[in-house]
């Protein structure tokens, strides 16, 4: 096995573990959301509204 596929397949078990409890899901989520570099529009129109002014 090269050592490329074994990384793969520990980060895949670290992520399967995780998965098996609530907190292990809410990390996972949370370290989603850190690398998402892009804004997600819709969810900030839904929490502040279209249109909304800085400040408001």
């Amino acid at each position: 096995m090269d050592f490329d596929e074994y990384l793969f397949f520990v980060r895949e078990a670290y992520i399967f573990n995780l998965n098996q409890t609530e907190d292990g899901r809410k990390y996972l989520e949370n370290c989603w959301r850190m690398t998402q570099t892009k804004s997600d529009r819709n969810a900030l129109r839904d929490k502040f509204g279209k249109g909304a002014k800085h400040g408001k």
